[in-house]
């Protein structure tokens, strides 16, 4: 092979490379990394979480939140607002066959001296995006926190519904009903590398003063976690508060392993009754 030849080939070579791994261009283009985002964060009682450290984090880390971009603290109200974040950028890539998607955020809130993760939100390819609105709470349960919020894409906290209380005429309340993830050691993952798996917790609420969703208060009557196979359900993104026959439900779809870990949708329902009474019905 002629030097030329050689020179061409290996210009071509690296065309190639270039081609199937992504090749630079210069261009100038700036990417929302995160939405600007208000919010409020009770707890479970319906009491602000006042003074919560919040912290906003982008792009990838170990961690959730390890990479904190902006840090607030709630208010007396349990209030916090966050603006939003970009990155210039000063060259674009193109690499065939790449679904470009938006860049994820997550907030994080400090309770009790530990860092919790309590939401995920999208920024945007623009150089602004949309606006978050969150509404979160933090339930106490057993010695532990979870916090579960609600935007206007997802519910992952609901209230609703009516218990009574036989023992005690007269006693009656709601039900809420909060979806959280937790690292859960399951099947198939070594030891210590626990994954992040649903929980879904049910309370009973007593309201004892409030009219509106920013003054109720609440007495806790009981609250019980939803027994769910782990090892099967992967993901839960949806719960729903419903009535049959007179009797209050839970459902909790989403998706469990299937045939060859291939995944498929799963739904779960539970009769709901007097405090403490959950009861699974349907589902994995």
């Amino acid at each position: 092979m002629t030097p030329h030849r050689s020179r061409f080939a290996w210009l071509a070579l690296v065309a190639g490379v270039a081609v199937l791994a992504g090749c630079p261009l210069p261009a100038s283009y700036t990417t929302a990394t995160s939405a600007p985002v208000t919010g409020r964060i009770m707890w479970d009682d319906g009491t602000p979480a006042r003074d919560i450290p919040i912290v906003l984090a982008t792009g990838w880390a170990r961690t959730p939140c390890g990479k904190a971009m902006l840090q607030t603290a709630t208010d007396t109200a349990g209030a916090f607002a966050l603006e939003g974040t970009s990155e210039h950028h000063s060259v674009v890539w193109i690499v065939p066959n790449l679904d470009i998607v938006a860049p994820r955020f997550d907030l994080c809130a400090s309770v009790n001296d530990t860092l919790r993760h309590i939401y995920s939100g999208t920024g945007s390819l623009q150089a602004t995006a949309d606006p978050a609105s969150v509404t979160c709470t933090i339930l106490r349960w057993e010695g532990s926190t979870h916090a579960s919020c609600n935007d206007s894409y997802r519910q992952s906290v609901v209230t609703g519904g009516q218990w009574g209380d036989s023992t005690k005429p007269g006693r009656e309340g709601l039900y809420r009903v909060l979806l959280t993830e937790q690292p859960t050691q399951v099947k198939g993952y070594k030891k210590n590398y626990p994954q992040d798996r649903p929980w879904v917790y049910v309370q009973w609420l007593e309201p004892i003063g409030g009219s509106d969703s920013a003054s109720r208060r609440f007495l806790i009557d009981s609250t019980v976690s939803l027994p769910i196979d782990r090892n099967k359900v992967i993901a839960i993104e949806r719960v729903q508060l419903w009535r049959r026959e007179g009797q209050w439900m839970a459902s909790l779809e989403g998706y469990k392993k299937s045939f060859m870990n291939d995944f498929t949708h799963a739904e779960l329902i539970f009769a709901l009754g007097a405090p403490g009474e959950a009861m699974k019905v349907a589902g994995p």
